[in-house]
């Protein structure tokens, strides 16, 4: 029998702080519903608000370059004012970093993820 790896975890490392990438739904996996998207994210501690979101998109430069189209991070304690269900996601737009509103169990499918601080 093969030995099986786990893999590293992915770490965002801006200035001093530093974050972990996790899919709570893995790619081809049925999407979840929304309240049981939100319970796994707080579940993991991976419910980042308003202030990371800012200060990931004050500093989107230091985002490193093969996270390119390839992920859209998720804060689900950033809620839209006006749409409760729509939370802040950034995503790479073409030629830089992007902030929109997106539902966070809407299309679990692609490359979204969410952020646990690391200590």
């Amino acid at each position: 029998m093969g030995k099986t790896t786990k893999k590293k975890p992915f770490l965002l490392t801006i200035n001093d702080r530093a974050y972990q990438l996790m899919w709570v739904v893995k790619r081809g996996k049925v999407p979840i519903d929304h309240e049981t998207f939100v319970a796994q994210v707080k579940k993991n501690n991976a419910h980042l608000g308003k202030e990371d979101c800012d200060y990931i998109m004050k500093y989107a430069d230091k985002i490193p370059v093969q996270m390119r189209g390839k992920v859209n991070i998720l804060f689900t304690d950033y809620a839209h004012p006006e749409i409760p269900r729509l939370v802040a996601c950034i995503y790479w737009g073409g030629d830089s970093w992007i902030q929109y509103w997106s539902q966070p169990s809407h299309n679990w499918f692609g490359p979204d993820c969410v952020l646990t601080r690391v200590k």
